[in-house]
């Protein structure tokens, strides 16, 4: 365990009598944050990883909280900020990484007191969510629940029986005249294009991150571009995108060489995409990567220009094993007081109902009521429920994100048979919906 830079489970309490204490980082701290991480990790200092962490690092320092054992720097942890788009509503969530503390201290509790200080910093901020990914043994004491992923695996220059015959699946030709209108995203003058592409192609998916108004400037204020940040250009206009890097080795299975992590494209042209993903495919190929990976939505439309072209692909969710990516739940009431502008939307067709309704959702750790009045919603507080819906986090989570509906639940035949009008309430509530790859994964 060592060499992941946290605790075991069989970790010892620090003793009583040393003083600890926690702050948000400011950019001082840099020497004393790459100390813990390149001791905890085993990263050279100024290697290739040391110096992309330390850059990173000074890019937002702010969003490291640090564990200071009598006045030292011990024990670090990484909280990324994003909003995640739930139709009308959108959610906080809070990414958490780099949870180190220095070897000599490894195996005595540091690893337990950073994630709980992390756990009631999130929620006194008002965070909504969580993701990381992770030992499931270690952080599902901390209410972290293994959570799926979605990706797109394409297979590059295979070769493939027809018949009798064997085939090679070599470059994908794309005629000049396209070629030319593919060139590499430029930071400083393409921003604003990518953001309105962005969310215009996220538009129908829950769960999509927010593109913050200044990110991309704030990301890369030199303007350096990357060789595979890839924009379509056509009549001086920006139709699609793909951002991808190249990494030096296959980290996971959800991680080729090329990993596309945000594509978008102008529904009306779907040609600009397709030449887009031709193109990384002969990058790949002249690379010699038999693999890419890429965050796509499970969309039909997407899908079916997939299948146009003579590219082999498979669409995987995996859920891990014993590391995995995790998810839980830090505020249930902020939660569902920012989901009110979505469900009121959900709701809005449910103005013949009779009476009102007060909806209680119970988890394993808390509880929330939503009021239904007069085809408006509301979050409220020491109400009689008129429907009660016991569920756990893991069903919630996919029921708020839209990758289930609550008609899929265990729990839902009874309420619905008990109370028909319960049912419709709830169905309403928690329907099915199209859902990104990113964000939540």
């Amino acid at each position: 365990m060592k060499k992941r830079g946290f605790c075991s489970s069989e970790e010892k309490i620090m003793q009583k009598d040393s003083k600890i204490t926690f702050r948000m980082a400011s950019g001082r701290d840099e020497l004393a944050v790459m100390n813990v991480l390149g001791k905890a990790f085993h990263w050279k200092r100024n290697s290739e990883r040391w110096e992309n962490e330390r850059k990173s690092f000074l890019s937002s320092p702010g969003a490291w909280r640090l564990l200071f054992l009598d006045g030292r720097v011990a024990g670090t942890v990484h909280i990324r900020k994003s909003w995640l788009k739930v139709g009308r509503g959108k959610l906080l969530k809070g990414d958490v990484g780099g949870v180190a503390a220095l070897p000599e201290y490894q195996g005595q509790g540091l690893g337990t007191l950073i994630m709980q200080d992390a756990m009631e910093w999130m929620k006194k901020e008002r965070y909504d969510l969580s993701r990381l990914g992770g030992l499931v043994r270690f952080y599902s004491r901390f209410g972290y629940k293994r959570f799926p992923r979605r990706y797109v695996e394409f297979s590059v220059g295979q070769s493939a029986r027809a018949g009798a015959s064997v085939v090679e699946e070599a470059e994908i030709p794309i005629p000049k005249d396209q070629l030319q209108k593919i060139r590499l995203y430029d930071p400083r003058k393409d921003f604003s294009s990518y953001a309105r592409l962005h969310a215009s192609f996220s538009q129908p998916y829950n769960a999509s991150w927010i593109v913050p108004d200044k990110g991309g400037k704030n990301k890369n204020p030199t303007g350096e571009r990357d060789p595979m940040r890839l924009v379509f250009e056509e009549n001086g206009k920006i139709l699609a995108y793909l951002f991808a890097v190249e990494l030096d080795q296959e980290y996971s299975e959800f991680e080729g060489r090329i990993t596309i992590g945000d594509v978008g494209y102008d529904r009306r042209k779907p040609h600009a995409f397709e030449f887009l993903i031709k193109h990384i495919n002969n990058l790949a190929l002249a690379r010699g990567i038999k693999r890419i990976t890429a965050r796509m939505p499970f969309d039909p439309e997407i899908i079916e220009i997939l299948s146009s072209m003579p590219i082999r692909f498979q669409c995987i969710e995996t859920h891990g094993g014993k590391s995995s990516n995790m998810l839980r739940i830090i505020h249930l009431q902020s939660l569902f007081q920012r989901l009110i502008p979505e469900l009121r939307q959900r709701i809005g067709h449910l103005k013949d109902l009779k009476g009102d309704a007060v909806v209680e959702i119970q988890t394993e750790r808390d509880a929330v009521q939503l009021m239904l009045q007069r085809g408006t919603l509301d979050v409220v507080d020491g109400r009689k429920p008129r429907i009660h819906l016991k569920i756990g986090e893991f069903c919630l989570l996919q029921m708020i994100l839209g990758l289930l509906s609550v008609e899929e639940t265990p729990s839902f035949p009874k309420i619905a048979k008990n109370d028909p009008n319960a049912g419709t309430i709830l169905r309403a509530l928690f329907p099915r919906k199209p859902v990104a790859s990113t964000g939540w994964c």
